[in-house]
């Protein structure tokens, strides 16, 4: 009876590990085709921070410029400076210069600071030839 239960707590010992070995993995989340081509979505990338060489937060990700000729994001602006929107400044950036990481689940960007100090401003011009398409009163509306 000895060698019996012996043989049984042998078997079990050697059956058991196979057992938890058999299990199949957990299953992959599988992933849409555009990330596995290393493509992020753009809400991913407005409002992206920006840190110099130090790992110094110094902005971040405005809006995208994009070449209309190839599709491609050729600069980006970049907001810095200021305390929630005042005071800040936007300047314009190659898309080139700039370094993406994915640090956990966000996407950060680190740029020379030079190049930072050293951008163009960011000024939207509004033509003086595009005029407003409606009226400038409200229909029905007397002076």
């Amino acid at each position: 009876m000895k060698d019996v239960c012996v043989a049984l707590v042998t078997l079990a010992v050697m059956y058991v590990p196979g057992l938890a070995a058999a299990q199949p993995a957990a299953p992959r989340v599988p992933q849409p085709a555009w990330r596995e081509l290393g493509l992020t979505e753009m809400r991913h990338v407005l409002g992206m921070p920006i840190r110099n060489e130090q790992g110094r937060e110094v902005g971040e990700i405005d809006n995208m410029l994009i070449d209309t000729r190839d599709g491609r994001i050729s600069h980006v602006v970049v907001s810095v400076g200021g305390f929630m929107g005042l005071g800040e400044k936007k300047v314009v950036v190659p898309w080139a210069d700039l370094k993406v990481a994915s640090e956990g689940k966000r996407n950060v960007a680190t740029l020379e600071q030079a190049k930072l100090d050293s951008a163009p401003r960011w000024d939207r011009i509004v033509s003086d030839e595009i005029k407003p398409s409606g009226p400038s009163a409200s229909p029905g509306t007397t002076r």
